[in-house]
């Protein structure tokens, strides 16, 4: 039998109370966030929610995948976008190792420490504990959804209540780089395995869906060769072909292209990532604003 975390936790949670965003069939909220993953690109995100905050836009809830889901919090915990820029940009980072296509690490035996990097999980966790005044989805300031892939069940697994942090670490842990996150016996990996845009737990609760997407692809079929690392490239194909069915369902997409002149591992240029993420933000979202003026806050 099934302990009752668990069930809560199922995706395919069928109710009529409309307690939570994918219990219901009208929509209880005005505006919705998505927040595909990324890796470093997630700085994105901050400068996508200092745009809303300039044009007045609020969002009543966030769906948040990978770096999606550590600004979703950060947000929904009351961080400034700006505050967020410093946080994100101050993380210890972890070592990412490189393969080549005989599977080889070419850096084997090598100084590592100035090669691209990512967030250590552990750094990450302790990070979210510093920086969050309450630590259970509960607490927040703006309802959260945060997307994990079970690796037991083979399937995403969308967590809502008590504990935040684990599933955001959960939501972040890229395969094969990261350890998978053991929450309740079952282990989890990054949720852009499965859906790296996780529009579906909110689409019924909300009157516009705002998705902000930070995996732009870049074609190098004129190039005669890729400028990033095969296990990047594959990576990224992967997400974008899962991201398909939760594009079609938004009111407003934004993919800034600008970001496909940075790898997912490049934390240094995070505040050239932010800035691109605001302007993208900002103009997308001011000529949404002209046909949907009610999505501003307090216009009705």
């Amino acid at each position: 039998m099934k302990k009752k975390s668990d069930i809560q936790r199922e995706v395919t949670i069928v109710s009529d109370s409309c307690r939570h965003p994918y219990t219901c069939d009208a929509p209880i909220y005005k505006v919705g966030v998505v927040l595909s993953g990324g890796g470093a690109r997630g700085f994105a995100h901050a400068g996508f929610f200092k745009a809303m905050d300039e044009l007045g836009v609020r969002p009543n809830v966030i769906s948040g995948t990978s770096a999606g889901a550590i600004a979703g919090v950060m947000y929904a915990g009351g961080k400034s976008p700006d505050a967020m820029l410093d946080i994100f940009s101050n993380i210890r980072l972890l070592q990412l190792p490189r393969f080549r296509a005989n599977g080889r690490n070419p850096d084997a035996g090598k100084d590592k420490r100035n090669h691209h990097l990512l967030f250590k999980a552990k750094d990450l966790l302790q990070i979210l504990r510093q920086n969050l005044p309450k630590t259970t989805f509960e607490g927040l300031n703006i309802p959260l959804v945060v997307n994990a892939t079970s690796l037991e069940r083979g399937q995403n697994v969308y967590f809502y209540t008590g504990d935040v942090l684990k599933p955001v670490v959960a939501s972040s842990a890229i395969p094969m780089v990261f350890k998978p996150v053991l929450i309740d016996g079952q282990h989890y990996v990054d949720g852009g395995v499965m859906q790296n845009l996780s529009v579906s737990p909110i689409r019924r609760a909300c009157k516009y869906v705002i998705a902000m997407h930070v995996n732009p692809l870049e074609d190098y079929s004129a190039h005669g060769r890729m400028y990033e690392p095969e296990w990047e490239r594959i990576f990224k194909l992967m997400i974008r072909a899962n991201t398909f069915t939760d594009k079609e369902q938004v009111d407003l997409f934004i993919e800034p292209s600008e970001l496909v002149r940075y790898k997912i591992t490049e934390t240094r240029l995070g505040s050239e990532m932010f800035w691109i993420g605001y302007y993208e933000a900002k103009q997308s979202l001011e000529a949404f604003i002209r046909e949907h003026p009610d999505i501003v806050d307090g216009q009705e």
